[in-house]
């Protein structure tokens, strides 16, 4: 579950305007309104300065049917691996 502090601390980091920030679901169990809301507002800073957002999220797992229910999952850059999120954003390092 996506907490405030977690969402404050996403923010704080785009505050920094990398070149991309990857947000690292793969051990997420549980998604709610509140934790969609968080990657929307941090999907909208990011858009806002430029920064590649992109979320990796394990397949068939409760936050990747979230995101796919929700209809996020077209509006977010979701990755099944670090990898192939690092790689299509051009980033060199992740930001979790």
């Amino acid at each position: 579950m996506m907490t405030d502090s977690q969402r404050e601390h996403g923010l704080r980091v785009l505050a920094q305007q990398p070149a991309a920030l990857v947000i690292r679901l793969e051990e997420t169990t549980f998604l709610d309104s509140r934790g969609l809301a968080a990657l929307v507002a941090i999907n909208r800073r990011a858009g806002c300065l430029g920064v590649r957002l992109a979320l990796t999220v394990a397949a068939d797992t409760a936050p990747a049917n979230v995101l796919a229910v929700s209809g996020l999952d077209r509006h977010l850059g979701v990755f099944g691996s670090l990898g192939t999120a690092l790689e299509d954003r051009g980033a060199e390092m992740p930001y979790t």
